[in-house]
């Protein structure tokens, strides 16, 4: 007999923790790029920062993507 695979508690919180840091405007806060969600969340909305031409905040971030920031934008990075 198999037994079924369950996932525990910490198993689903650890999942929901790395599928969180794969978002876009969460990882550019977490790199220290810009202060706050809503700062970058409005870059995003407005097209100035995106990646694969997706200006969605909500974007999971997979290996290889590039985070394209426009040239008037720069000024706005910590």
């Amino acid at each position: 007999m198999q037994k079924s695979k369950t996932q525990t508690y910490l198993d689903k919180k650890n999942i929901l923790l790395f599928d969180i840091e794969k978002i876009l405007d969460i990882i550019l806060v977490c790199l220290n790029f810009y202060s706050t969600t809503f700062q970058v969340r409005q870059l995003i909305s407005h097209k100035n920062i995106y990646v694969k031409m997706v200006n969605i905040p909500s974007f999971q971030v997979s290996n290889g993507d590039f985070i394209f920031i426009q040239g008037n934008y720069l000024y706005c990075i910590k």
